[in-house]
């Protein structure tokens, strides 16, 4: 991270590009959850039993099974229930759902599509303090998912996150903007931002820098 910190005070003062690049899609909810230890499987315990734990306001359990349920833990994978207790388990005031809850309504996965919800989950992870779900906040303003279009403020969000919070996916969708000029001026040192995030190990953006790269390569004077 301390890579991207270094860039992040390098763009400020970078002179603007004047090559265009090819437009990338942001995608969101395609990866699997982060669990953290509160929400993990004891596998000494059946999923009946999470689930009864569930009905009973436990909103941890809510999230151990819904987490269980999406990578296929100790039984089937089913994104239905998974969606489902993810929803109950934000309701439930277990805020990091909510952002995984967003996701799946924004995809699509494991039920329809529901744009309305998606805003509302990610609103409300986002004001109990769940930064990712600020960032996928702001993907939604960026692509005019269901909110008025504003790349403007979605580009402020993301560097905010990327700069403050040190969130991936922020850095990689601000650099992606920064060099497509989208909310404000197209800037080439975006390119050293998706560098240093690769570097870090975030792979999307390895992909991007890979693709970025080749197109100056083909496109220098021979």
């Amino acid at each position: 991270m301390i890579k991207i910190t270094q860039m992040l005070i390098a763009l400020i003062a970078a002179s603007v590009a004047n090559t265009a690049i090819a437009q990338e899609t942001v995608k969101i909810g395609t990866e699997a959850p982060t669990v953290a230890p509160r929400f993990q499987i004891d596998s000494k315990l059946t999923r009946e039993a999470y689930q009864k734990a569930c009905d009973e306001g436990d909103a941890a359990q809510c999230a151990a099974l819904a987490n269980a349920y999406r990578i296929g833990v100790d039984g089937e994978k089913r994104d239905d229930l998974a969606r489902d207790l993810y929803i109950q388990a934000c309701k439930l005031d277990a805020v990091a759902r909510c952002n995984e809850a967003g996701k799946m309504a924004t995809t699509g996965k494991g039920g329809e599509r529901d744009l309305v919800y998606a805003i509302g989950a990610f609103t409300r992870g986002c004001d109990a303090g769940d930064k990712k779900a600020c960032v996928n906040f702001a993907v939604h303003k960026q692509h005019g998912l269901g909110l008025i279009k504003d790349e403007k403020v979605a580009r402020e969000a993301y560097l905010r996150h990327c700069r403050e919070d040190k969130i991936q996916a922020a850095c990689h969708n601000l650099a992606g903007m920064m060099l497509k000029g989208q909310g404000g001026k197209q800037d080439e040192s975006g390119l050293g931002l998706y560098r240093a995030n690769c570097e870090d190990g975030y792979q999307a953006s390895c992909v991007w820098l890979k693709k970025y790269t080749e197109k100056q390569v083909s496109e220098a004077p021979k």
